[in-house]
């Protein structure tokens, strides 16, 4: 079980400091998810960890492997995936050549492994199959996330990160993005998924633990089960309350959930 560690890691741009001394640890086969809202510092987080920002401080391994400050090329060959915000697809480039270029550019198959890939994502998103002509500028929203998320998991990363999936979506197509997520749970399978999300209805279904990030550091970080039974703590953490690292009303809302 591979292992992604990211120890006191600061983000700064100038002097504006966008990550403050955060850790955060995700093993393959398990969902992390880092909630709060816009300009909390949830995305520069996740540009230092995927190699588009380098951390002013603070280090990120991967097993005993310290690769803080690599390229976002490198940091795909290490295994780590990144999905942005915005989505990023190739839009002059069909479903099939964008899913191909992910394949064949990331130095971790063989050309015949990522035949198979494609033929695996196309199972599991069965949508971007009938699109597999189709150019990828002319995708909903939705379906260029969909395309987005298969083409960095055509890497075959041990890694992936997921920046605000939601981001410039209709509620109805976020509810669909999420089903997707549901229906094909068997391709994230022994991979670690850190997802970066506003979108904390969903984000809390999806993943096993979560954070919380305001004013560029941890507000809150425990399980998912948790925070969903205790709305105030997430509320006050959104917020930007760093005093409720004890939790309190978090284990009284867990008490009367489990004891009803």
């Amino acid at each position: 079980m591979a292992s992604l560690e990211i120890t006191g890691i600061e983000v700064a741009y100038g002097a504006v400091e966008a990550v403050r001394g955060v850790d955060l640890s995700i093993r393959t086969g398990e969902c992390v998810t880092v909630l709060g809202s816009n300009g909390a510092g949830k995305s520069s987080l996740l540009r230092a960890i995927g190699g588009l920002q380098k951390p002013r401080s603070g280090s990120i391994r991967i097993d005993d492997t310290d690769v803080t400050g690599k390229s976002a090329t490198r940091m795909c060959r290490l295994g780590v995936a990144l999905v942005p915000e915005g989505r990023r697809i190739i839009g002059s480039l069909t479903v099939v050549e964008n899913l191909l270029l992910a394949g064949r550019g990331s130095k971790r198959t063989s050309r015949k492994e990522c035949a198979a890939n494609l033929q695996r994502m196309y199972e599991h998103f069965p949508r971007l199959a009938e699109r597999r002509t189709q150019l990828g500028g002319s995708l909903s929203g939705g379906e260029q996330q969909m395309l987005a998320i298969a083409r960095a998991l055509m890497t075959r990363p041990d890694f992936l990160l997921l920046d605000e999936p939601s981001m410039g979506l209709a509620p109805v197509m976020v509810d669909r993005v999420y089903e997707m997520f549901d229906s094909a749970q068997g391709v994230f399978d022994g991979i670690g998924v850190l997802l970066v999300e506003q979108s904390a209805t969903h984000a809390l279904k999806f993943a096993d633990t979560a954070h919380v990030m305001a004013q560029g550091s941890f507000a809150y970080s425990g399980t998912c089960h948790a925070l969903k039974a205790s709305p105030d703590t997430l509320t006050r953490a959104y917020l930007g309350d760093h005093d409720i690292t004890t939790n309190r009303s978090v284990s009284a809302a867990v008490g009367r959930t489990e004891g009803e």
